[in-house]
């Protein structure tokens, strides 16, 4: 039963980390706690921690778990493998131990290269360059600048290293890039080159996630996600104003 009761915090926790909305993860540690035996369950649960307590209906006998949530961002393929280890473990086709063994191989396995996401990335940077104004060569730019910021999102471990300067890093990359494709002629305009690859770096998951869990009455996990989101976002601007400002001051 305790083994069971960690195992669901644990997919919390994951869920979380990972980029789902709060309900959603309460949801799902309260299926997974009632299919095990347990008859009462509270869940707690903000961006950065997970409480949960569970027992028989009396509350007589109550166990509890406590997991932090340190670093979160979107992964929807790991959210879709939790969310059917998930539904496995609720329909009864698992046990604990075999769920344990699919938990810690999804959690541990690597980011994989998805050619599909990757494509994706290029062809949403070069329609939104041409989109606000760009020409042909803009759009080319910011679809060249893509794959660099898709490899970055993907093989370099953001929970290594501070949120807010690996963002302002991969967006500075991203701004000196354009100017220097602009200064050579590849590029018309910088502005626009950026704006598209802009576009790749701003966290729209967690904003909208922000607004639903408000909406949804989960009012401290929708305001922290809210100013993480326009920290995240002020951080996106410092990183490009920083090449903007030093290929300015030598010229270019």
């Amino acid at each position: 039963m305790r083994s069971a009761l960690s195992l669901a915090a644990g997919i919390g926790q994951s869920m979380a980390k990972y980029g789902a909305e709060i309900n959603r993860v309460e949801e799902t540690i309260i299926r997974i706690c009632k299919s095990f035996g347990y008859e009462r369950v509270e869940v707690f649960c903000i961006a950065s921690m997970i409480s949960v307590t569970a027992g028989n209906a009396s509350g007589d006998d109550m166990v509890s778990q406590i997991r932090r949530v340190y670093a979160y961002s979107a992964d929807f393929q790991r959210l879709d493998d939790l969310n059917a280890l998930s539904r496995d473990l609720c329909d009864g086709r698992i046990g604990v131990g075999e769920a344990k063994e699919r938990f810690e191989y999804i959690i541990k396995s690597r980011k994989r290269f998805r050619l599909g996401v990757l494509f994706g990335s290029v062809i949403a940077a070069a329609a939104f360059a041409l989109f606000f104004g760009g020409d042909a060569k803009d759009g080319l730019c910011a679809g060249m600048i893509a794959v660099p910021i898709y490899f970055m999102n993907t093989f370099i471990s953001q929970g290594r290293i501070n949120r807010l300067f690996y963002t302002a890093l991969n967006s500075a990359l991203a701004g000196a890039a354009a100017i220097v494709f602009t200064h050579f002629g590849l590029a018309s305009n910088a502005p626009m080159v950026m704006i598209g690859d802009i576009m790749l770096l701003i966290p729209g998951l967690m904003l909208v996630n922000s607004f639903r869990e408000l909406l949804c009455g989960d009012i401290i996990s929708g305001l922290t996600r809210l100013v993480d989101s326009v920290i995240v976002a002020i951080a996106i601007a410092c990183g490009f104003a920083i090449p903007i400002l030093a290929f300015n001051y030598i010229g270019w």
